[in-house]
């Protein structure tokens, strides 16, 4: 009998993880084919010149854009490529780092929390807000920073890649991340079932109720906040997406989790990546938390409001 209802469990979320990843993936590969297509024409490198002079209000050279901008509509790994021209200070480092892992990726994130229930387009507002508010104020408080000049000189112009040697790439790196999509999303979705299946994700649920209180989160939210945390908004996106529809999370869960995971993801992999570049692990990891304890209250507060004044007209 215990046998039949883990291959049951294992089975459903078999299906789940298989139908989830072709969703999303319905999703990933033509944002992320147009926005490599702008990378390769250039206009990335264009835009993030125009931006350059706002970011003196975070304490970053105006070279720094093109990392910025890189990272927001492509992803960490360009944000961190667009670094090797620069000669920041460890400060800014800090700085521009904390503000890329709040706002990357954002036209295909943005797609996918719009897929979730939530507004897309605002979370990414919420998000490049937030970004930019966090810099602000850790250009002020950073030791490195304040009083920094540009460091180094103007970030080269990306050499001319060739159209087809550009796709190869491309379909190279979104091969990878979709079969990395279908392993995770899979055994993510096997393992959710059979947790449930036996009373574990409950379990787990009130283990991190004290966490989720902090956080400004409900404890139905803890597995797909874990998960989020743990690997990335995509696949705990594709947690939150199940777990509306079935009705474990409420809308104004929904909202706060989507505004939570939004500014605060991926804390493994992405927060090692900008160490590995010598950024500080307390500001990869602290400001963000933080942010995202406060953006939840915030998103929801908001939320509630256009809620009430729909309901008043």
């Amino acid at each position: 009998m215990e046998e039949r209802s883990i291959l049951a469990a294992g089975k459903r979320g078999l299906n789940r993880g298989l139908g989830s990843t072709y969703r999303l993936l319905s999703i990933v590969i033509p944002v992320s084919l147009a926005v490599n297509l702008l990378d390769w024409i250039g206009l990335l490198h264009l835009i993030g010149r125009w931006l350059g002079p706002v970011l003196g209000i975070v304490g970053l050279p105006g070279e720094a854009a093109v990392s910025l901008l890189s990272g927001a509509l492509v992803g960490i790994y360009a944000a961190i490529a667009a670094l090797a021209p620069l000669h920041l200070t460890i400060g800014q480092l800090n700085v521009l780092a904390v503000m890329a892992l709040i706002a990357h990726s954002l036209p295909l994130e943005g797609a996918v929390q719009q897929k979730s229930g939530v507004s897309g387009w605002r979370m990414v507002a919420l998000r490049l807000g937030s970004s930019f508010v966090v810099g602000f104020i850790l250009a002020r408080i950073v030791p490195g920073v304040a009083g920094a000049g540009s460091g180094g000189a103007e970030a080269a112009a990306a050499a001319s890649v060739g159209w087809g040697r550009h796709l190869v790439d491309w379909l190279t790196s979104t091969g990878h991340l979709a079969l990395k999509m279908l392993v995770i999303i899979t055994v993510m979705f096997v393992l959710t079932e059979i947790l449930r299946e036996y009373g574990w994700l409950e379990r787990i649920s009130k283990a991190l109720r004290p966490v989720m209180t902090v956080l400004g989160l409900p404890a139905s939210a803890s597995f797909a906040w874990l998960t989020a945390a743990a690997v990335g908004l995509l696949y705990g996106s594709a947690l939150i997406i199940e777990e509306a529809e079935q009705g474990h999370i409420d809308q104004d869960g929904l909202v706060r989790l989507n505004a939570s995971i939004g500014v605060s993801h991926s804390l493994l992999e992405d927060t090692a990546l900008f160490a590995s570049v010598g950024a500080g692990l307390f500001w990869l990891l602290i400001p963000r938390l933080i942010a995202a304890a406060l953006l939840a209250r915030v998103a929801s507060y908001l939320s509630r409001s256009r809620a009430a004044a729909k309901v008043a007209a």
